[in-house]
């Protein structure tokens, strides 16, 4: 036991009996390349108030949604909740869909529906998200 009343373990102090083997965070400039993008990229989504395009594909019933604009496009979001969810946050996913440039949403003033059609980029994601459930299913 030290004169402060802190133990010596194998080069951690310890005191109060807890074990102190926290180190500090590294400073960013001796992080891998890839780990600072990543760190950047959530700091900008959280600067503009957006989100980081892993949150909005991680989100609840959005891949069913990709898929269903993708089979189906152009469909109304009516058809959306419909047939595949009512929940008070499918407008902010739908939104989400569009500002990664996946969807594109269309208001018509003059029936007031909302058209969301499919971008050429959002059918090569739902192409990739079909390959993956093939693979993963074991249907090749």
């Amino acid at each position: 036991m030290e004169e402060d009343g802190s133990l010596k373990n194998f080069g951690t102090e310890r005191k109060s009996g807890k074990r102190n083997d926290r180190k500090g965070p590294k400073p960013i400039d001796n992080l891998p390349p890839e780990v600072k993008r990543i760190l950047d990229d959530r700091k900008a989504a959280k600067e503009t108030g957006g989100k980081a395009t892993v949150e909005i594909l991680e989100g609840k019933h959005v891949l069913s949604t990709l898929l269903y604009i993708s089979r189906l496009s152009p469909v109304l979001k009516s058809d959306i909740y419909n047939d595949i969810s009512r929940c008070s946050t499918m407008p902010e996913k739908l939104e989400g869909l569009q500002s990664a440039g996946l969807v594109e949403i269309h208001h018509t003033g003059r029936t007031d529906s909302n058209v969301i059609i499919i971008t050429e980029k959002g059918r090569k994601v739902a192409d990739l998200i079909n390959e993956m459930l093939v693979s993963i299913d074991g249907n090749d």
